[in-house]
């Protein structure tokens, strides 16, 4: 008897079990099910793109890289794999690298405004302050409610000691 040969639609099963698994904040069992989903089907980036999330939240980031690069390796132009290989380059203090993957993401999706937030947060971790809130705002024109950037736009109004600017930032 021949075994099934790996479809995928079993890899997608697999996803689908690691996603409720994900949301319900169980990070190493998705993580075991997205990698099922790969033995499955090891072309499935979907597949990898979660699994780098997971890891992310679990905040192993190298880990993370490889399933970005995988992702990326079989579908390029997406604008979120982009940013989130990003946020990963960031938090592992790459943020040179991580400034050149924000840029491919917002090339791809100019109305990004996590690459936008992450970008501004990459360039004043650099200390580009200037830069850095052009990036916010950018964020803020983009989507005016959100949170993230307008925190992060108040906390580089801060270390400019812009302190009035920074209240009007934060508390709009």
């Amino acid at each position: 008897m021949i075994p099934e040969e790996p479809t995928r639609r079993q890899a997608v099963e697999w996803v689908e079990r690691g996603n409720e698994l994900y949301e319900g904040g169980y990070y190493e069992d998705a993580i075991e099910l997205f990698g099922r989903a790969l033995e499955s089907d090891p072309g499935f980036p979907k597949a990898w793109y979660n699994k780098g999330v997971a890891l992310d939240k679990l905040e192993r980031y190298d880990e993370a890289l490889e399933c970005y690069d995988r992702t990326l390796e079989i579908m390029a132009d997406r604008s979120d794999v982009w940013d989130n290989k990003g946020a990963s380059l960031g938090n592992l203090g790459r943020f040179e690298e991580a400034l050149e993957c924000f840029g491919k993401a917002l090339d791809l999706d100019p109305k990004n405004t996590g690459a936008w937030c992450n970008r501004g947060s990459a360039l004043g971790s650099l200390g580009n302050y200037d830069e850095a809130l052009r990036c916010f705002n950018q964020a803020l024109e983009i989507k005016p409610d959100f949170g993230v950037a307008r925190i992060e736009k108040g906390r580089v109004l801060i270390r400019l000691g812009r302190i009035k600017e920074a209240e009007d930032a934060l508390f709009q």
